[in-house]
Parts: structure tokens; C-alpha cells; sequence
């Protein structure tokens, strides 16, 4: 079995030419790759310009990654951003170190 593992700092969801706010455009590079595994940082957490939902991006991904887990950026205040894990496997454990 061979597994597609994709790595990204995706900057909070803020990109592109235009340096705007669009996790819509991180789902469209997922679909496009269709990784079995997803290691994603920056991701945001409550912050304003992703209408204080936590975990915007990860909460945002398409079906196939129905497995994950997220982890606020050490030392991180309530709005912020961490690290996010999906898989379209199950995640058995996941735990955090500071």
C-alpha cells in the first residue's frame, strides 16, 4: 500500500497574489493532490478574519478527510493559529507536547 502524504504551512489561509484570507483555495490544492495524509501549520484558530471559527481550515476540508486532530501553536493566545492533522484514516490517538 502506498501512502500520499502532503505537507504544507498554509500562512494562516492568507495567500496568493492578493494576500487575502481564502481557505477555499487550500481545499482546492487538497482535492487537487488528494493525499491519503494531511500535515497542515499555520492553521487558524478563532481569529477574526476567519469569523472567530476555530480551526477554520481543517474544519473546512472536503469528505475524504473526515479524521483529524488539531493543536494550538504552544504559548498561543485564545485567537491564534496551530497545527492540523487530517487523514482519511482513523486517527487512533493524538496528544500534544509543550
Amino acid at each position: 500500500m502506498r501512502l500520499r502524504l502532503l505537507t504544507w504551512n498554509v500562512h494562516k489561509g492568507i495567500g496568493g497574489l492578493d494576500r487575502r484570507y481564502r481557505p477555499e483555495r487550500v481545499v482546492s490544492v487538497l482535492e487537487h493532490y488528494a493525499p491519503d495524509l494531511v500535515l497542515l501549520q499555520e492553521v487558524d484558530d478563532g481569529a477574526r478574519r476567519s469569523g472567530v471559527t476555530a480551526r477554520s481550515t481543517s474544519s473546512g476540508a472536503p469528505s475524504p478527510w473526515q479524521h483529524r486532530c488539531f493543536s494550538q501553536r504552544p504559548g498561543a493566545r485564545r485567537r491564534s493559529y496551530g497545527n492540523a492533522v487530517l487523514s482519511r484514516f482513523p486517527i487512533a490517538a493524538a496528544a500534544t507536547s509543550t
